[in-house]
């Protein structure tokens, strides 16, 4: 257990990171450009400092918390509880899922952010069911060897 914690806590941290990065580069540019343009020269935005700020702290802080996807998905399968069978199996549910989450995380319901949001979701949990397999593989050949899986 501890050298498992030792190994996953700097990949935590590394995951978390490239998600705030990735938000940095990517996301927050893009949503915050296309904000003020998205109901068009009907409405003139009145954006607060305030808003900036909270749109971008919710947009990094989910991102951080997306990009540990890949990692659960390795813990779960590792102690037995996720079948990367399974998860590829239900693919085409994954992809549902990350775009309707995609939609509740974003700040509009424009096609867009949507797409930001929800294509790194999706590619994550393809990311996730190779380290699933991974995690799966290396259980199975303890569990022939004899000893225990989590140790």
């Amino acid at each position: 257990e501890r050298r498992f914690f030792y190994f996953a806590l700097p990949v935590v941290g590394l995951l978390f990171l490239m998600g705030i990065g990735f938000s940095f580069v990517i996301l927050i540019p893009v949503v915050m450009g296309y904000l003020p343009t998205f109901l068009g020269d009907r409405v003139t935005p009145q954006i607060s400092v305030e808003s900036i700020i909270g749109t971008t702290v919710w947009l990094t802080l989910c991102m951080g918390l997306i990009f540990e996807m890949p990692i659960v998905m390795f813990l779960l399968a590792r102690i037995g509880i996720l079948n990367p069978r399974h998860l590829a199996r239900q693919r085409r549910v994954a992809i549902l899922v990350s775009f309707v989450a995609a939609a509740v995380i974003t700040p509009t319901g424009d096609p867009i952010t949507m797409a930001l949001f929800g294509l790194p979701i999706w590619v994550l949990y393809e990311v996730g069911i190779v380290f699933a397999k991974l995690a799966w593989w290396s259980r199975e050949r303890r569990l022939r060897r004899g000893s225990s899986p989590d140790k």
